[in-house]
């Protein structure tokens, strides 16, 4: 079986576009939907602007054991770096990748890399999969198919699509919910501590919705059964009144709750701590319903001891440290790579990384740019900064410094210390491309 995936589109100077596309978020290629599937992804990488990062996921479909080459072809002047999987061969314009077995309702990410000298036509991948224990099938090719609804039956916005596609910097209010007398309710406080009342979850959504913020996030921060009940209602009343996209997370601990947080009208689901523990369920949860619709949420603090196999980086003051993954909304540090963990993130098949420094959370005092520039260097999806943002200028740091995507910010917009239109203006009048 030989399968192609055709580039309906190309890639200006800054990013990969498409005029016409597959399904949502990154997945802008897709092909062979009967017996194997191939979604080629690509975006330049955030520290050099030189550099594209491909990822291009294989699932086979049928039910037989195959072995694969995949030949990934890559527009004149272009340079391949490395890849994932073994290299078999490497020739002008295209490397030939191997995939020893890829089972039944199995799904491999490769992830590539390549040096580009300018713009240029991004071409095909090109997938030959030879069965190894049932009879092989030719799938024909669909390409460039229209745009699906999502399980829940709504449709993300198209402008919710710009962010895979251009270099536009998005804008995330973030609502943390606990139930508070009974009702649900925004709060706010210092790295998750000493909480304070800041309205109800569904008004101030309206409010972001009106002031123009690409996304919303809504954090669960009960962590029992019954804030679980609340945030599926706090979802359906958000599905019904706001138009923005919004991402659910917190407390969700398989993936049984994520389809439901989905089904109740989120346009995409966050988990933490359960995928820590299990990092499996990423690539169920993926698999089930969609890499563009599973974010990861990593915190991290730093941590300047050395651990053998964590990457130490240095700090503003040039002190070496590594970023350690906490989880259980930060009480517990568990000795893994926030880095490291970024990376197995990817390979799972998780669609974005929202990054919270705990060490920054609720303090004013910016975003952790070493940590938001480690993990932003190291993968090739969208990250979020989260965790100490007082104002625009922090912002601007976040996307210039640290090759952040999008910016998350709590207190500065619940208190109106900061509008979200205002932030905006602020960013266009430095340059950064943002969506009015």
């Amino acid at each position: 079986m030989t399968c192609w995936v055709e580039v309906c589109g190309g890639y200006g100077d800054d990013w990969i576009w498409a005029g016409n596309y597959a399904s949502l978020g990154w997945r802008w290629l897709t092909c062979c939907p009967e017996e194997i599937t191939v979604v080629k992804t690509a975006r330049i990488d955030p520290v050099d602007p030189m550099v594209v990062r491909y990822r291009v996921v294989i699932e086979d479909a049928a039910d037989a054991t195959r072995a694969a080459t995949v030949t990934d072809y890559f527009p004149e002047g272009m340079v391949f770096l490395d890849s994932s999987l073994p290299v078999a061969r490497q020739g002008e314009g295209e490397v030939i990748l191997v995939l020893p077995t890829i089972g039944p309702c199995e799904e491999v990410a490769i992830v590539s890399s390549a040096l580009t000298s300018g713009a240029g036509r991004h071409k095909n991948v090109e997938v030959e999969a030879l069965s190894v224990d049932g009879p092989g099938v030719r799938a024909s090719p669909l390409l460039c198919k229209a745009l699906t609804p999502l399980p829940s039956g709504r449709f993300l916005p198209a402008a919710a699509l710009l962010p895979a596609m251009t270099d536009i910097k998005r804008i995330i209010p973030c609502l943390d919910v606990k139930v508070v007398d009974g009702r649900p309710s925004v709060v706010k406080g210092v790295k998750f501590v000493d909480l304070k009342r800041q309205g109800d979850p569904v008004e101030l959504a309206l409010r972001y919705d009106a002031d123009g913020a690409d996304e919303l996030v809504f954090l669960d921060i009960t962590a029992s059964s019954e804030g679980r009940k609340t945030m599926v209602e706090v979802a359906r009343r958000t599905a019904r009144e706001v138009s923005v996209p919004f991402a659910v997370g917190g407390g969700i601990g398989g993936l049984e709750g994520i389809v439901e947080i989905l089904d109740a009208g989120a346009d995409k689901v966050g988990i933490n701590t359960a995928a820590v523990k299990d990092p499996d369920l990423i690539r169920q949860a993926a698999k089930a319903v969609g890499s563009d619709r599973i974010t990861v949420a990593i915190d991290a603090v730093r941590n300047p001891a050395p651990q053998e196999g964590a990457e130490l980086f240095p700090l503003e003051d040039e002190s070496p440290a590594w970023f350690e993954v906490v989880i259980l909304g930060g009480r517990k540090a568990v000795g893994l790579d926030a880095v490291a963990w970024a990376r197995r993130v990817e390979e799972l098949g998780a669609g974005e990384i929202l990054l919270t420094s705990m060490d920054r959370d609720g303090t004013s005092d910016g975003y952790d740019i070493p940590l938001t520039r480690a993990v932003a260097s190291a993968v090739g999806l969208p990250v979020i900064a989260s965790g100490g943002a007082k104002g625009p200028e922090h912002m601007l740091q976040a996307f210039r410094e640290a090759g952040a995507d999008a910016a998350l910010a709590a207190g500065i917009f619940h208190r109106r210390e900061q509008t979200v239109r205002g932030v905006k203006e602020y960013l266009r009048s430095k340059g950064v491309s943002v969506r009015l």
